[in-house]
C-alpha cells in the first residue's frame, strides 16, 4: 500500500516539473520571439486601402517607417526621422488613442511622404 502511495506521489511530483519546465520555455520562446524586453519596434497607426492592402507606420526607436502591407509582402515606402511629422493638425477633434496616429494626420503625412519623394 505504501509503495502504491509513493508512485502516485513520484508521478506527481515528476508532473509538476514537467509542467514547470514547459511554462517556463515557453515565456523563454514567446519573449525571443518578441524581440525581448527591449523591442523598440511599434505599430503607430495603419490605413486599410482594401484588397489585402494597408500602409502602416512602425516606429523603431526614434525613426518612423512607412510601410505597404499586401497579401504576400510587405514594402518600405519611405523613412522619416523627424518626429514632428507625426504631430497631428493643429484643428484635430479627437486626439489619438492609445499613441495610434490620428488618420486625418496619418493621411496628411502619407501625402508629404508622397509629395517629398515626387
Amino acid at each position: 500500500m505504501l509503495a502504491a502511495i509513493w508512485g502516485i506521489v513520484r508521478f506527481l511530483l515528476a508532473f509538476a516539473v514537467v509542467i514547470f519546465l514547459a511554462a517556463a520555455a515557453s515565456r523563454m520562446f514567446a519573449a525571443r520571439a518578441q524581440g525581448g524586453r527591449t523591442a523598440q519596434l511599434r505599430l503607430l497607426g495603419a490605413l486599410q486601402l482594401g484588397g489585402g492592402r494597408a500602409v502602416a507606420a512602425v516606429g523603431v526607436g526614434q525613426r518612423v517607417l512607412l510601410v505597404g502591407v499586401g497579401d504576400k509582402q510587405v514594402s518600405l515606402l519611405m523613412a522619416l526621422d523627424d518626429a514632428s511629422e507625426l504631430q497631428p493638425p493643429a484643428g484635430a477633434q479627437n486626439p489619438p488613442l492609445l499613441g495610434a496616429l490620428d488618420p486625418r494626420s496619418f493621411a496628411a503625412m502619407l501625402r508629404r511622404g508622397v509629395d517629398r519623394r515626387a
